[in-house]
């Protein structure tokens, strides 16, 4: 299983980079994380650390 800081710092990375480079984008949530691994909470969680990177950026 991934640990959340790196899930989290990875959205960090991509939304930094996408920013310096200009390119416009857009999140689209997808599966993948089965709810066994993540509690249905923390995956909200996570799909709102997603949000909140691409906003700071």
């Amino acid at each position: 299983m991934v640990p959340e800081d790196v899930l989290r710092g990875r959205e960090l990375f991509v939304a930094g980079r996408l920013r310096e480079a200009g390119v416009p984008c857009v999140f689209v949530p997808a599966g993948g994380y089965q709810s066994r691994l993540f509690p249905h909470e923390q995956l909200a969680d996570l799909r709102t650390a997603t949000v909140e990177a691409f906003l700071d950026h």
